[in-house]
């Protein structure tokens, strides 16, 4: 059974079955995975995955959630596409959305962070830009820009501006980013960041090396460790997702 090209190389997933469904202006690719759901949206241009909890309940993530909002009463929603909000201040998104202007308009962001190594080819005036040349590779030293970047939302936070942080599929670079400073300025385990900001993005999966980067910076910051590497069939994970690869074959 063949799986389709676009599945990232560092998803840990095994497909079961595949189906083409066509509506009057497009062809919906389904793809149904062990742990995840799958689907191409070319009206969006941007995979969109559902994913099954892994440890804790909705009212864990909605106690967290409300923890960091700084508006009384809201939570983070969960977006499986465009931008996801984490906190009332701090978005995460893919490339294609942090370059529409008529979204950053009505979010309000006035600082964008680009965790990509190609600089963003429209530029708001009034939007700040700090970019992060980093590639997704396990081996890039993303930990050099955790500091920099934590220190740089706290300050727009400050301001009572708003942030958006991308890379090109707002999936590992700039997930691995938003996970460091929530651990660094809102005083939550690794394993709580985690929990909150898939909720708000499902389909987030920082690269092994990130993980091991922020497992680090969490021991750093905290002196112990909610998270650790394991490991699995398909080489050293998170024990977030140790559960969900035992029964599991590489791609």
């Amino acid at each position: 059974m063949m799986c389709p090209n676009y599945l990232p190389q560092a998803s840990l997933v095994t497909c079961l079955w595949q189906k083409e469904l066509s509506a009057q202006t497009k062809c919906t690719k389904v793809v149904f995975v062990v742990v995840v759901v799958f689907f191409w949206d070319t009206h969006l241009g941007e995979p969109v995955l559902r994913v099954t909890s892994l440890q804790h309940t909705d009212s864990h993530i909605t106690s967290l959630g409300k923890h960091l909002m700084d508006t009384p009463g809201r939570i983070p929603a969960a977006r499986l596409a465009g931008p996801g909000q984490i906190t009332d201040y701090l978005y995460i998104s893919n490339g294609k959305t942090a370059k529409d202007s008529s979204v950053l308009t009505r979010l309000k962001i006035n600082c964008i962070i680009n965790a990509t190594q190609e600089m963003d080819a429209i530029c708001i005036p009034s939007v700040e830009y700090l970019q992060v040349p980093v590639s997704d590779s396990p081996a890039a030293q993303l930990q050099e820009h955790f500091d920099t970047v934590a220190d740089k939302i706290h300050a727009v936070r400050a301001q009572r501006g708003r942030v958006l942080v991308h890379c090109c599929a707002g999936v590992s670079r700039s997930a691995t980013l938003c996970l460091a400073y929530l651990v660094k300025y809102r005083d939550m385990s690794l394993m709580d960041a985690h929990t909150l900001v898939r909720a708000c993005r499902p389909i987030i999966r920082p690269n092994s090396g990130f993980w091991k980067q922020l497992i680090d910076y969490e021991r750093s910051l905290r002196g112990a460790n909610s998270v650790m590497m394991v490991a699995s069939p398909l080489g050293q994970i998170p024990d977030l997702y140790e559960k969900y690869t035992r029964d599991l074959m590489p791609l």
